[in-house]
């Protein structure tokens, strides 16, 4: 949403965004510095920096949250901590509004078993032309004597 907020006292013109990713983000429209980055939803996939303070870059992956090999529950889910229907802003108030998404996802590392292909699939088809093209490639080519 493009709005007109006080911040510090100050009117500016911002663009703000409740995202997917469980942030609500307040950019500067003049410049499109970061303002702000908070959650607006339980979110665990990203944190905050080691002394309690959001990185000037904005959100930064949770390291810990992420390299585990454990099944992990993830907030906000796959479908965002919002989405479908827009927002809407009270200059009034200076309140944002938006219909969200507060629910989790499971997800588990995947276990990659790789097998031989059976005979007949795609693969064993794709290994078998593979090899017919190499084979003719070496073939001496025979020209026509008509």
């Amino acid at each position: 949403m493009l709005v007109d907020m006080k911040i510090s006292g100050a009117s500016r013109k911002v663009l703000a965004q409740a995202n997917r990713n469980g942030f609500f983000y307040v950019l500067d429209r003049a410049n499109g510095k970061l303002l702000a980055a908070n959650p607006y939803v339980k979110v665990n996939w990203a944190d905050r920096d080691r002394h309690g303070h959001r990185q000037a870059g904005g959100v930064r992956g949770d390291e810990e949250a992420c390299a585990t090999v454990n099944d992990v529950e993830i907030w906000p889910s796959v479908l965002g901590g919002k989405n479908w229907t827009p927002m809407s802003w009270n200059p009034t108030t200076g309140l944002a509004y938006a219909n969200t998404l507060n629910m989790s996802w499971p997800y588990q590392i995947a276990k990659q078993e790789l097998q031989a292909a059976a005979s007949g699939t795609s693969a064993s088809n794709y290994a078998r032309r593979h090899d017919a093209e190499e084979r003719a490639a070496r073939l001496p080519v025979r020209r026509s004597t008509r």
